[in-house]
């Protein structure tokens, strides 16, 4: 088969960004508060929480085109700022918290958007979710159960990649508009996002679990968390996708949607 120059030189313009197209991708971005993606955080922290959320959507779905799907009603991610973003941006976006919380029902999706409903997600069906190429955008400190009980219930899926909630050490009071980490590819265009009381996130070794990274602090506190199945992306992945890579993406999104449903 023959192979031409420009399509060679994606692929190795690709491999350099680190941005995969295989089908088996899988990532989280987890986050120590719920409230970053609220209405309100929009409109204290605007325009770098559009901009961060967009770069998820594009990040999970490899371009645009992207099918999320927020298992929870909270208004971590209910609100019609961020709705309207990520749709803006080009990708769907459904709130429904009655589908089955299910391998096969979860795999029409490219990302899962998650948080305190239901305190009863199966930690091991997320687990497979992500193993099988799956995204899941994680947030915590919501109040609810406490913070020992909060991390009770997320901890034995970050622990599978390397992160954790610290629950033992309480909330960590942080409250405010707080500067992002500068040159990371997530927060580019990115300069300050809103937390509210949230509930740290640490990596739980850094040589077992080369994929993953703190892209945020406040206050000292791990406050972003990213874990990549690939290894995580340069600074200019997202730009290289918004430069024409973005059909490659689309058809990684394919391949893995039908290998979950085969």
């Amino acid at each position: 088969m023959r192979v031409s120059i420009a399509a060679a030189g994606m692929a190795a313009l690709i491999s350099l960004a680190g941005i995969t197209t295989a089908a088996q991708a899988g990532k989280i971005v987890v986050n120590n508060d719920e409230w970053t993606f609220t209405d309100l955080a929009f409109s204290w922290a605007s325009p770098d929480t559009a901009k961060f959320a967009e770069n998820i959507a594009n990040y999970f779905a490899g371009g645009t085109g992207g099918n999320f799907l927020v298992y929870s009603n909270n208004q971590a991610f209910t609100g019609s700022s961020l709705a309207s973003t990520v749709s803006g941006a080009g990708h769907n976006w459904t709130v429904d918290t009655a589908i089955p919380f299910t391998l096969s029902a979860l795999s029409v999706y490219d990302g899962i958007f998650i948080t305190a409903f239901p305190h009863a997600a199966d930690t091991s069906v997320m687990i497979d979710y992500v193993n099988n190429g799956g995204s899941i955008y994680l947030a915590g400190g919501t109040g609810s159960l406490g913070a020992t009980g909060e991390a009770a219930v997320w901890n034995p899926f970050l622990n599978a990649f390397g992160l954790t909630f610290d629950g033992a050490a309480d909330y960590n009071m942080v409250s405010g508009i707080f500067p992002v980490e500068a040159g990371f590819f997530l927060t580019k265009g990115v300069d300050d996002l809103f937390y509210s009381n949230g509930l740290t996130v640490k990596k739980t070794g850094t040589l077992q679990y080369p994929y993953t990274q703190i892209f945020g602090y406040a206050n000292g506190f791990g406050a972003l968390a990213i874990y990549d199945s690939e290894g995580i992306p340069e600074a200019g992945g997202l730009a290289l996708l918004g430069a024409g890579l973005i059909g490659l993406g689309i058809s990684a999104q394919r391949q893995r949607r039908r290998h979950l449903t085969a």
